[in-house]
Formats: C-alpha cells, sequence, structure tokens
C-alpha cells in the first residue's frame, strides 16, 4: 500500500490572469498560442524546457512528418509557416535540396528553438520556461485555475479558456477527465531515443544506399542475425541536416508510459545505452559512418502514446479508412496509421491511405467530456488506438492546435469560456482561411455537454418498407445522428403505417410519386422490388433528391444508364448497395492492392453459392418480371462488385456464361432465407437457381464466377479470390487471408482486423450520407452501377444464345 502524507493547507500567489492559458510548448502548444495572441487574446504559455518545440527539440526527432497528402498539402496556417520560416533560416545547401519540399523535411533543433522564441515574441505570447502544471483547481466541470510549480515556488495561473497542449492531456487528468490509455491490455507503443551524429562522410553513404537501400534492412537484418545488434525493427530514420550530420531514429525501448516519471526515467538510461550500442554498430558497419561522433541525445525519450481523452466524439479507424468529413472539422490528417510494437516480438500496424485523400480532425474531439472550458489539442485528442497512431505526428499537432487556440480567442473576444459554444464556421473561416472544410446540406442542432453545435441533417423518405428495409437498412438510418426519418412510401399501405407509428413518422404515401413532391425531402431510400429501383430512383434525381437504392441498380443496361444520366443532369448523389465493400477484410485488401501488395492482379474467382436458400419462393424474388433473375442478379452483384472493385474497377469488354432452374420444385430448398421475400404458395419460379460465367476485362484480367440459391454442396459459401504477380488474396464468409513470399519462403498472411462496430449495410449507408453533407467522395460512381448491369445482363444473354458476348 502506496504511503501518504497531508500537505498543510497553505495560500499561493497569483502568478497571473489572462484570457487564454496554454500548458505545453511542442507542435500543438506554439500553434494554439500563436493563433490565440494573433486573435487578440492575452496569452500565457507555459512550458516545462527551456525552449519550444516538443518531440522536435526535447526528444530530437530528426524530421517533419508529411504535410502533404502525396498530392497536396493538408497541413497549412501556422504549421506550414513554421515549416517554410525553419527552411529559410537554414544553410544554403539546405535550402537548395529542401526548399520547394514538405514531406520528411530535416529538423535542425538549435535554429527551431530560436524560431519559435522569435515568434512568440513577435505575437506578443508570454512565455513562462522552467515550469510545471502540477494540479488544477476545478468544480462543476470548469477548471479555475492552473497550479504551477517552478524554482519561484507553487503559484496559480487564472484564465477563461485553458488549452491542454501538454501532449499526455495533464490539465484533464487533474480535473477528473475520462480517458483511454493504449491497447485492449494496456500495452504502449514503444519509445525511442533519437540522437545526431556528425563527422559522417554523407556521399560515401548514398554510394552504400543506392545499393542497399536508406533504411538499413539488410545490414540490421544481418546484424540482428549474428546477435552484433539488439534492435526489435528492421528499419532506421536518418535526415541529413548537412553532409556530416545527421539525426537518427532508430531503435525501441520498450514498456515505457510517458506518463510516469519512473518510466522516463528508465527510458533515459537504457535509451542513452541503446543509443551508444547502435552508434558504435554503425561505425563499424556502415560505409561513411567510420569516423563519426556522437553529437548528442535527446533530453527526452520519444513518447509516442499514453492518455487519450475522451471526448464529444471519438475519431476511429472507420473514420480514418472512409476519409470522412465532419462538419465540425477544424483539420485534415492523412499521414498513415504507425503503430509501433508493443513488445520486442510483436508486430507493426501500417495502414495508407491513397495518394490525395484524408480525413477530417472535428473540434468535438478537442473537447474533453466533462469539462466546459478546456480544449485538447495534440496527440491525445479523442481517437480510438488506431487513428492515434496517425494524428499524433507533429505537423498534425500545429493543426489541431492553431484552431484550439483560434477557438480560445473567439470564446474570449465574445466574454464566453464555454468550449461547446464556439460558432463552428467562424472558427473554420478564422483558423486557417487556405483549408478547403466542406459542409453541405440543411442546418441542424446536435447537442454535446454543455452546448449544442450547428450541423447538416438530412431528411430522408423511405420507399419500400419490405424485409431489406427493416433488417438492414432501419437501424443504422436510425441511429445516424445526420439523419432525420421524415416519409415512408409503400404499396402496402397497412405495412407502412406500422413502420411509420413504430418510428415516428406522420407522412405516409402508397405512391412514391406524392412523396418526391415534398420539398422538404432531402434524399429517398429505395427498397422495392428491382425492377422498381429506376424507375424511382430516375423519378427522385429529377425531382432533385439524392438517391440511395438496394441493389441491384437496375434491372438492364438501359435503365442504369437512365438512372446515371439523371444522376449527372441533377448534381445528386446516386449510389446502390454495396455492403460488401465495407467490411474490414476488404476495407483493410483495398489498401494493401492500391499500395502494390499484390503486384498486377491478372485473375480471379468469385461466388456465393448456397445449399438451400431461395429467398420468398413464388413471390417477387423468384419472378423475373420484378426481379430482373435470379441469384446472379441477387447475390453476383455482391460477389462481382467486390471482386472488380478491388482489381480496380478495369472495364468489362467480354463475358459468358451459363444458367440453369433445377430446384423449382424442390420443397426443401426454402430456407430461413425466405426471410428477405415473401413467400407465395403457387407462385411463380422463372428466374435461374444456379448460374455460372467468365468475365474478361479491357486490361486483360478475367474473373470467374458462380452463383446459387440451391446447389448439393457441403456448406454455404460465399468468396473472392484474386491472384496478384506479387501476392493472392482470399476473401471467405469475411476472413481474410494474403498468399505471398518472405525472405525467400512462401507464406500465408492472415491480417488481424478489428471489428467493426456497425454493419456493412450501415456502413455503406453512412457513408452515403457523409457524400451529401460532408462532400465525402463517393466509393460508387454511377457509372460503375452501368458496368455492373451490364455484365449481368451479357451473362443472362450468353446463357441463352450459347456464345460469348461483346460488351
Amino acid at each position: 500500500m502506496t504511503k501518504r502524507m497531508t500537505i498543510p493547507a497553505m495560500e499561493i500567489p497569483v502568478y497571473a490572469e489572462v484570457d487564454v492559458l496554454v500548458a505545453g510548448g511542442g507542435p500543438a502548444g506554439v500553434g494554439a498560442a500563436l493563433a490565440a495572441a494573433r486573435n487578440g487574446a492575452s496569452v500565457l504559455l507555459v512550458e516545462q524546457r527551456g525552449y519550444l518545440g516538443g518531440m522536435a527539440t526535447v526528444a530530437q526527432v530528426p524530421a517533419w512528418c508529411p504535410y502533404t497528402d502525396g498530392k497536396k498539402p493538408v497541413i497549412r496556417g501556422i504549421g506550414l509557416e513554421i515549416l517554410n520560416d525553419m527552411k529559410s533560416r537554414m544553410e544554403p545547401e539546405f535550402q537548395a535540396i529542401w526548399g520547394d519540399k514538405l514531406n520528411w523535411v530535416p529538423i535542425d533543433a538549435e535554429v527551431l528553438k530560436k524560431l519559435l522564441d522569435d515568434k512568440m515574441i513577435e505575437a506578443g505570447v508570454n512565455i513562462l520556461y522552467h515550469t510545471f502544471v502540477g494540479n488544477v483547481l476545478h468544480g462543476n466541470g470548469v477548471v479555475e485555475a492552473v497550479i504551477i510549480h517552478n524554482k519561484s515556488g507553487t503559484q496559480a495561473v487564472k484564465a477563461k479558456v485553458f488549452v491542454d497542449a501538454s501532449s499526455d492531456a495533464d490539465l484533464v487528468y487533474h480535473a477528473g477527465g475520462q480517458f483511454a490509455k493504449g491497447g485492449d491490455e494496456g500495452e504502449l507503443q514503444p519509445g525511442t531515443m533519437c540522437f545526431v551524429m556528425s563527422n559522417l562522410d554523407r556521399l560515401k553513404y548514398m554510394e552504400y544506399v543506392k545499393e542497399h537501400g536508406p533504411s538499413l534492412k539488410a545490414a540490421i537484418n544481418e546484424a540482428k542475425a549474428k546477435g552484433t545488434l539488439r534492435v526489435a525493427r528492421d528499419w532506421a530514420g536518418i535526415s541529413w541536416v548537412n553532409d556530416h550530420t545527421a539525426g537518427f531514429n532508430f531503435g525501441h525501448v520498450f514498456g515505457i508510459d510517458g506518463s510516469k516519471a519512473e518510466d522516463l526515467t528508465r527510458g533515459a538510461i537504457e535509451g542513452r545505452d541503446l543509443v551508444r550500442h547502435i552508434v558504435e554498430w554503425l561505425k563499424r558497419t556502415i560505409p561513411g559512418f567510420e569516423n563519426g561522433f556522437l553529437v548528442l541525445t535527446g533530453e527526452q525519450v520519444g513518447i509516442r502514446e499514453t492518455r487519450r481523452i475522451v471526448g464529444d466524439v471519438v475519431v476511429t479507424v472507420d473514420d480514418f479508412m472512409e476519409c470522412r468529413r465532419f462538419p465540425d472539422d477544424i483539420a485534415r490528417n492523412s499521414y498513415f496509421i504507425d503503430i509501433h510494437m508493443a513488445k520486442p516480438t510483436s508486430g507493426m500496424v501500417i495502414s495508407h491511405l491513397p495518394p490525395g485523400q484524408s480525413h477530417g480532425i472535428p473540434y468535438r474531439a478537442l473537447l474533453p467530456l466533462g469539462i466546459d472550458n478546456v480544449i485538447v489539442a495534440g496527440r491525445s485528442i479523442s481517437t480510438d488506438r488506431a487513428t492515434q497512431g496517425s494524428t499524433r505526428v507533429m505537423p498534425n499537432c500545429f493543426a489541431m492546435g492553431e484552431a484550439a487556440g483560434t477557438a480560445a480567442a473567439l470564446l474570449t473576444r465574445q466574454g464566453k469560456s464555454s468550449s461547446r459554444s464556439v460558432d463552428i464556421e467562424q472558427l473554420q473561416r478564422q483558423a486557417c482561411p487556405s483549408r478547403r472544410l466542406a459542409r453541405r446540406g440543411c442546418k441542424r442542432e446536435v447537442s454535446g455537454f454543455g452546448g449544442s453545435y450547428r450541423m447538416s441533417k438530412v431528411k430522408l423518405g423511405i420507399v419500400g418498407t419490405g424485409a431489406i428495409f427493416r433488417g438492414a437498412h432501419l437501424k443504422p438510418l436510425l441511429e445516424h445522428p445526420e439523419v432525420e426519418l421524415a416519409a415512408v412510401c409503400d404499396i402496402n399501405r397497412e405495412r407502412a403505417e406500422k413502420i411509420a407509428q413504430e418510428i415516428g413518422i406522420d407522412r405516409v404515401y402508397t405512391d412514391y410519386r406524392e412523396l418526391l413532391q415534398q420539398k422538404d425531402i432531402d434524399a429517398v431510400d429505395i427498397c422495392t422490388p428491382n425492377r422498381f429501383h429506376s424507375e424511382v430512383a430516375i423519378a427522385a434525381l429529377q425531382a432533385g433528391k439524392h438517391v440511395f437504392t438496394e441493389k441491384p441498380d437496375a434491372v438492364s443496361p438501359e435503365e442504369a444508364q437512365k438512372m446515371a444520366d439523371a444522376a449527372k443532369q441533377s448534381g445528386k448523389v446516386l449510389m446502390a448497395m454495396r455492403n460488401n465493400r465495407f467490411t474490414p477484410s476488404s476495407r483493410y485488401l483495398k489498401t494493401y492492392i492500391d499500395q502494390g501488395g499484390m503486384g498486377e492482379i491478372y485473375t480471379g474467382r468469385c461466388g456465393w453459392i448456397r445449399r438451400r436458400g431461395i429467398p420468398g419462393k413464388g413471390g417477387w424474388f423468384t419472378t423475373k418480371e420484378l426481379s430482373g433473375g435470379g441469384p446472379l442478379i441477387d447475390l453476383g452483384v455482391h460477389m462481382i462488385d467486390l471482386a472488380v472493385w478491388l482489381m480496380g474497377n478495369p472495364r468489362p469488354v467480354a463475358v459468358s456464361g451459363a444458367t440453369y432452374t433445377k430446384f423449382a420444385n424442390n420443397e426443401l430448398s426454402d430456407s430461413v432465407h425466405s426471410v428477405f421475400g415473401d413467400k407465395q404458395e403457387g407462385g411463380t419460379f422463372d428466374v435461374e437457381d444456379l448460374a455460372t460465367g467468365f468475365i474478361r476485362f479491357e486490361n486483360g484480367a478475367t474473373l470467374q464466377i458462380e452463383f446459387s440459391w440451391a446447389s448439393n454442396i457441403g456448406e454455404e459459401m460465399n468468396f473472392v479470390e484474386l491472384r496478384g504477380t506479387k501476392a493472392g488474396s482470399s476473401i471467405r464468409r469475411g476472413e481474410l487471408q494474403i498468399f505471398t513470399e518472405t525472405a525467400g519462403q512462401l507464406c500465408n498472411v492472415t491480417p488481424v482486423l478489428g471489428k467493426s462496430n456497425e454493419s456493412p449495410h450501415g456502413a455503406h449507408l453512412k457513408h452515403f450520407i457523409d457524400c451529401i453533407v460532408h462532400g465525402a467522395k463517393p466509393i460508387l460512381t454511377p457509372e460503375q452501377g452501368v458496368d455492373m448491369i451490364k455484365i449481368l445482363s451479357a451473362i443472362y444473354e450468353s446463357a441463352q444464345t450459347g456464345r460469348e458476348v461483346r460488351l
């Protein structure tokens, strides 16, 4: 049991009363202090070291992470200003190399320290160095003052708004806020003791790099195998400040919690010992480093994660992967998910977004639950662990800090202190006018702790209230904070009224045209039998509504093309259900493929084969006039779309196929899948129950297909198998495997994927709403829908004629 002592009550002096107190002088604190001061607030910046810069100066992190998404800058404003001003103070040789670069620019810590001092003085920021925030005075969800400690003693600082840029959310911690930390078992990413070497020979090293690569991977692995180098990861980050001096991000110190002094102490001792060992190995092994010497190590081991606040919203890996926009975006992030191994024997987690893509960081993620005048900026904002592995880097921290400081200044200028009362649109305009934070749609309010935000809400009309709507659409739409179910239509009025009563909708129609006449309806969700998808969709688009429809898009290529044309003419979003693009396995595999992991994909197979599973036998599913076909159009649209999407959406040029109807009169063919259609005794069954086919694409790739509602097989299976020049892949029943070669050996890789809390159907509906409200890039285009219906229609034609059909 820990022994405790009681400190006698004491009076302490109030050091200062300011508009904005910023705790922490890393990139987030720098951005916050400059933004608040430049917007007219009185600011005190408290920093425990004798200089600013955070990990860039304290830990000697050798380079800035990327400021761009691979195509354009996503970090601008104060962050980009600091980068460019630092480059302008560097030597001419440095400027010649890095003058127009924005990614992985080396850091000169001494240049940066002086630059940041100058910036603060110019902006009128009051700085208090060598000062530590040890506690806060708070009550009823409001912080009154922070308690600081330094050589002058213990003092208090009062402020109207506090910006917690301490990296570990120290203010929120002392105020009793809610937190998450590390992984499911409390594991944390390791620390790194970065270091600087000089008297190096860059030209000699670059000759070595031409043959062996810049990360020293081969040399590290060879040394590890011999036992002459004790590092866990086969990678070294080296950033050259000039031809003779370089910074190193190399090696890990494990089991470090940066919010504990004992761990930081151990990290410093073990880190310096590891650096000495690495430097000796570099001098012995790497050409150009023979005469080098160690200049310095970080004052502190570099920390990648500690506490994460629980805020008004938690930014998740789904938001990252979907490049999601939020109505209250205050920054964009495109840095890859980069979670370093928690133990020497565990692996790295790395996931990149495609070039040109980024996701939003909402203002709400900066607001700790239960505390009303503290804004958090930096790596401890409200995210899940995977996303923190991306948002934690320094350029992002500049952007978050700038937004936090701007918000604090706007509030104090208006005589307010509640962080949730800020005008979001004014904050977005003022924090950085050059950032493009798209906002579309109608106004609405979303309540948070102690306040509300003006955001966008979509009024949605439902057309068709059968089993697919009730089973797959209704729940995610009801739970979506940016959706209002406003009207419902079904030819079965009793069924429509029942749904309307259950969810509190006043407007009920039996004719979709009446629903479309309602001017306040922004979008429609179509869940009718297949035949009516295109008819309703075209009418809705012409009425100025966004459209989401169940699959298939249409029952003929002509109708699908009319839908695409109507969408283009109206400028509205048109999307058909492709829920299989939204499973964890498919999203991971898509990213892996887009990053070149599989090389050229040249062939594949896909299918969905049921042993017994005819939906609504005798009803509209088995009536061609209403459905357009059997399992090919019902199930094939799922797996063919997934395969083609993963392959990069090559254009189909020819198909051949065959169809069979063998179980129409077999009673055992009826199964639980009948829940998706109304069974009718003695009804029509004039569609296939099995289809096979072969698709050829313009790029030479091919795809084999097979789909059935009933077939004598061992068990139901759905799958997509792809073969590439670097690797193959298989998704079976949602489980992903990758087949490749590593270190000269064949290996099968089963990625450990996190579980999503939302269904794939719900995820696609959410994406549809994001496209309307936040301007997200649609994952599916109307033209892709046309190609899909062309494929399905041509397979039916080939089955009838016995010949290949050109598209």
